[in-house]
């Protein structure tokens, strides 16, 4: 296991595990790409809240389910200006003790995000990798973007909680639309490339390019705005001051979540909520009111 330190403080000890090894009742502890999203807020609200603490944070990021985030939107790049302490496995079979500390969260992170959403007094001032930054620009540039440009991740492929997917004809309406008003950038899944057989005028898909969650991240930090299903990029662009429009089904539609919301929230950009049940034209109306 490896320790960082960063810098000591004298007051209580408290801890959050990524790792799913000391998950607390009623969290599955299975960090991708949205629950670090929520923890990462969690975690700077927190040091507000609390100067003196003394944070630690675990993190595996050799765990099957979740490695493929843990490896690009890693504990370093996520709370070096926050924890004092982390602690990040070298496989995922490696032993890892349970701090002698406070636990940061006794309950499911999504109803946290829903207390955040009433209380919160933080502002994220984290930004996407430097490289991923750059290697994205160089491709822009490539493929001849024109900007200002938003972007669209469609949500049609979830393997899990499959109501939140609309229908591929659905997200190419909206994209079609979209098209008229701003170059549109298409990130997603290689899933996303079969499903949309055509791709609409003034849009530019990025599927076949093998693009990392964080490049994903740096493409929606350069976007005038961005739209997104119930999913990660979603809550992060708000973290980047990117104005953002969030599709989602309501949540009395679906049954079983309340009290849990996971919809983004807005820490000084816009922040719109559109439901899936309604027209791809509607989304598009709240787009061009951001764009003004």
């Amino acid at each position: 296991m490896r320790k960082i330190t960063y810098n000591p403080k004298h007051g209580r000890r408290a801890f959050i595990d990524l790792s799913g090894r000391h998950k607390p009742k009623l969290h599955g502890g299975a960090f991708r790409m949205g629950d670090r999203a929520a923890a990462y807020v969690w975690l700077l609200d927190w040091r507000m809240r609390n100067p003196h603490d003394h944070i630690i944070v675990i993190d595996d990021p050799h765990r099957e389910e979740v490695k493929q985030w843990a490896a690009c939107l890693d504990a370093e790049w996520m709370f070096s200006e926050i924890a004092n302490e982390i602690w990040i496995s070298d496989s995922h079979e490696e032993f890892i003790p349970k701090p002698n500390a406070y636990p940061m969260y006794h309950t499911n992170m999504w109803r946290i995000w829903l207390w955040l959403r009433k209380h919160k007094i933080c502002k994220p001032t984290l930004r996407p990798k430097a490289d991923s930054l750059k290697r994205m620009d160089q491709l822009l540039h490539k493929l001849k973007v024109p900007r200002p440009f938003v972007t669209v991740q469609p949500l049609y492929d979830a393997k899990y909680n499959t109501f939140r997917n609309a229908s591929p004809t659905w997200w190419q309406m909206l994209a079609s639309e979209a098209g008229k008003m701003r170059p549109v950038v298409l990130i997603g899944t290689e899933t996303s490339a079969k499903q949309m057989v055509t791709v609409p005028r003034n849009c530019f898909p990025l599927w076949d390019h093998a693009l990392s969650p964080m490049d994903s991240m740096a493409l929606i930090s350069m976007a005038e705005a961005h739209i997104g299903g119930e999913t990660g990029t979603t809550l992060w662009a708000p973290i980047f001051d990117i104005p953002t429009i969030g599709v989602y089904l309501h949540w009395g539609d679906t049954g079983g979540h309340f009290p849990m919301d996971c919809r983004p929230m807005p820490f000084g950009s816009q922040v719109r909520h559109m439901s899936l049940n309604g027209s791809p034209d509607t989304v598009n109306k709240s787009l061009s009111l951001l764009l003004k």
